[in-house]
């Protein structure tokens, strides 16, 4: 009897799995799986494209932000290590506030042709990493933006628009509103020495908001990451022209802990985060000192660049041609070995996402986990991250430790849909320091 019931469970099993077997085919085949695949963030989708690079013209540590009507540009560059000369050409794609396509064509959002060539190049030169390095400014004089809002850059190789090389988000901001605010130690007494909170208002200034609560949205990016980023906020209450966002008990970020930091910008010597360099392979190799958790130990402050880095070499006049790429070597000493999720580094120079390049290997012989990081030579800042199994949010505590002291930079970006449009305006965009 009792073997029966377990041929008939079998049975029904093996039907169960026929029956989603198809489905999960259907969608292995689906579009967003294809690696090609457009993705509306920061993505570099091929191994030959290394250290790109999005800012204003302005100031190579600046956010890609563009004020509409103005003549300010952008700086797209990227080394690509097949080497030789390709006919790389761009496009900018205008997005909604969540990061889709908008309903707008091509042509109402931009003036001139709708996509254009790099012709901007140069080759290495004296470095063991062979490549050709492209940049591009935009808008030019060929293509300029007429519409406000986020916006994606696609590079592509030229006749194969549908094989995207790398995507980058940036913004075209329209000034109408004001926004004042400050970054405070979180209300609750539980969470006031680890957290900080974002409070603020957005002032309409001359203009009128139409039903704010629908067409009003707010977003609030701490640094630059995107995984603990808050999105769709909706005001308090409105008084007048004052849209209030000063919730109790939303718009709260965990601290964290300053940046660490390593200097690369010569391989002639250690810096002070460096414990050797090796030039006998094939790249050269440099070993970080061995880092420390530090969620126990008490705030120290330190000048750091908020997780951003930038290519430099002390060696050359010419860091985009001649800084050479190396391999850089992270060790965390921890035990016991973590088994319901995982660490990464994080920073812009792992596109402040939770990569597999990025996730940290655990040595059981050494007891520490080990990564490495094939960079540009140039100076960095970085953190170690814990991403639980199934969360999609990384814990900076749980490695760094969460202090309300810690500087960090918050970005308020406010979006609005006239009545009878298609589109969402980017009308203000505000900093604010923690202090």
């Amino acid at each position: 009897m009792n073997s029966s019931f377990k041929i008939l469970g079998i049975l029904v099993l093996l039907m169960m799995l026929q029956l989603l077997l198809p489905a999960q085919e259907s969608d292995i085949k689906g579009d967003y799986y294809k690696e090609d695949y457009v993705r509306y963030y920061d993505k570099t989708y091929a191994l030959n494209i290394h250290s790109v690079t999005l800012h204003n013209t302005s100031f190579e540590l600046s956010d890609p932000i563009l004020k509409l009507g103005s003549d300010e540009n952008l700086l797209l560059a990227f080394d690509d290590f097949e080497g030789g000369v390709k006919n790389f050409k761009f496009t900018l794609i205008h997005c909604s506030s969540d990061w889709h396509p908008s309903d707008l064509q091509v042509q109402e959002y931009l003036q001139g042709y709708t996509d254009d060539y790099i012709r901007d190049y140069k080759f290495s030169f004296n470095t063991l990493q062979s490549f050709t390095h492209y940049q591009v400014k935009f808008p030019n004089e060929d293509i300029k933006v007429i519409k406000p809002g986020n916006y994606i850059i696609m590079i592509y190789p030229e006749n194969s628009k549908d094989t995207p090389l790398i995507t980058r988000r940036f913004y075209v901001c329209e000034t109408k509103c004001r926004i004042a605010g400050q970054v405070r130690q979180a209300i609750d007494l539980e969470e006031r020495y680890s957290r900080q909170q974002v409070q603020f208002s957005v002032f309409a200034d001359g203009m009128q908001f139409v039903n704010p609560f629908n067409n009003v949205k707010v977003s609030i990016m701490q640094n630059g990451r995107l995984d603990n980023m808050i999105t769709n906020l909706k005001p308090l209450m409105t008084k007048g022209g004052e849209l209030d966002y000063n919730h109790i008990n939303g718009n709260v970020f965990d601290g964290g802990n300053e940046f660490r930091h390593f200097d690369i910008k010569s391989v002639k010597y250690t810096s002070d985060r460096t414990a050797r360099i090796d030039a006998s392979g094939q790249f050269y190799s440099i070993w970080l000192m061995k880092d420390e958790r530090r969620s126990s130990k008490v705030y120290v402050t330190d000048d750091d660049i908020n997780g951003r880095y930038l290519v430099k070499t002390t060696d050359s006049d010419d860091s985009d041609a001649d800084a050479d790429y190396v391999d850089v070597h992270f060790t965390l000493p921890f035990s016991p070995y973590i088994s319901n999720g995982n660490l990464y580094l994080m920073g812009e120079c792992t596109n402040w996402q939770l990569s597999k390049d990025a996730m940290m290997n655990y040595n059981f012989e050494r007891k520490e986990y080990q990564a490495t990081l094939h960079l540009k030579q140039g100076y960095y800042n970085y953190q170690y991250v814990f991403l639980e199994n199934g969360s999609k949010v990384a814990d900076v505590g749980y490695i760094e430790g969460n202090h309300f002291e810690t500087k960090n930079v918050y970005s308020i970006f406010v979006y609005y849909q006239e009545p009878g449009t298609r589109y969402e305006k980017l009308i203000g965009i505000q900093q604010l320091i923690s202090k």
